[in-house]
């Protein structure tokens, strides 16, 4: 997921982390003080307004969205209050191997269509650089060229349909495997989780599984392993992000700003998702 305010500290020089602390501070007070017109126009001065446009946004809106740019503001100032710690060399590559491994980034690695057609231009390579010498001690007619280009051209071609159609096949059987009854167990398992968690006190772990059981509902999938999407994209593209922005804030502060949430946040966010816990989709109710 994109972490907003960890992204910007580190996209900060160290000498400018300083001014940079500063201005959001500012920023900040403005906001407390509920004036988005003025917050707005420090954040242009400051340069804010390109390297957070999602606050930038949310102090433009009519009307401003002063909590949610407030709680983003308070997430970057602990975001850059943070020290700056080295860990583990070894253990931190075997965290990013573990990370690539997960199915979400599976398509950054060349599947079987990108290798088939780096062997097509291959092929095609060493047949153009052929036309310039002769081969067998004398040189072959052109048209000789051309009608072997054309019969590689119609087996590429027959090799592109027949691989396309085993991939998309391939893509439907996996899709559907993923689809069946596992998002309905996976969201039935986070709930009770994330009231286990929240009946020994542990708020923060609480909220995560609620999170996690709701953008897999709204999704229709296994929302955390499968899709690239923050929550609060998918809570806007689904419609539901003012109805459950208690569970997306609360949410965000335990994950982006690494702050405990207290019994009382958690309740908000609890309640907020009611509507999606006890209504789930009709083939959700086919799967239970």
């Amino acid at each position: 997921m994109l972490l907003a305010a960890p992204a910007a500290a580190a996209a900060t020089p160290s000498t400018d982390a300083s001014a940079y602390a500063a201005e959001v501070g500012r920023v900040l007070e403005q906001v407390v003080a509920g004036q988005a017109a003025a917050a707005a126009a420090e954040m242009r001065a400051g340069g804010l307004d390109s390297s957070e446009p999602e606050i930038y946004r949310d102090l433009n809106q009519q009307p401003p969205d002063l909590a949610d740019a407030e709680a983003r503001l308070r997430a970057l100032q602990a975001a850059l209050g943070a020290p700056a710690t080295g860990g583990d060399p070894a253990q931190e590559h075997a965290q990013i191997q573990k990370i690539l491994s997960l199915r979400r980034y599976a398509g950054n690695q060349p599947s079987a269509w990108d290798r088939f057609w780096n062997w097509v231009g291959d092929r095609i390579a060493e047949f153009l650089d052929s036309l310039a010498r002769p081969a067998l001690g004398f040189q072959i007619p052109t048209w000789v060229w051309l009608a072997a280009l054309a019969v590689a051209v119609l087996l590429a071609a027959l090799g592109v349909l027949l691989i396309g159609g085993f991939a998309r096949s391939s893509r439907r059987r996996r899709r559907a495997a993923e689809l069946g009854p596992e998002p309905a167990r996976m969201v039935r398992e986070r709930f009770r989780e994330a009231d286990r968690r929240a009946a020994a006190g542990d708020w923060d772990g609480a909220v995560r599984a609620l999170a996690e059981a709701v953008a897999t509902r709204l999704s229709g999938e296994p929302w955390w392993a499968t899709s690239p999407q923050t929550l609060r994209e998918l809570f806007r593209q689904v419609g539901w992000l003012e109805a459950l922005r208690p569970l997306l804030l609360a949410f965000e502060m335990v994950v982006y700003a690494r702050r405990s949430i207290d019994e009382p946040a958690y309740r908000a966010a609890e309640a907020a998702a009611v509507p999606v816990r006890v209504q789930p989709p009709p083939a959700e109710e086919a799967a239970a």
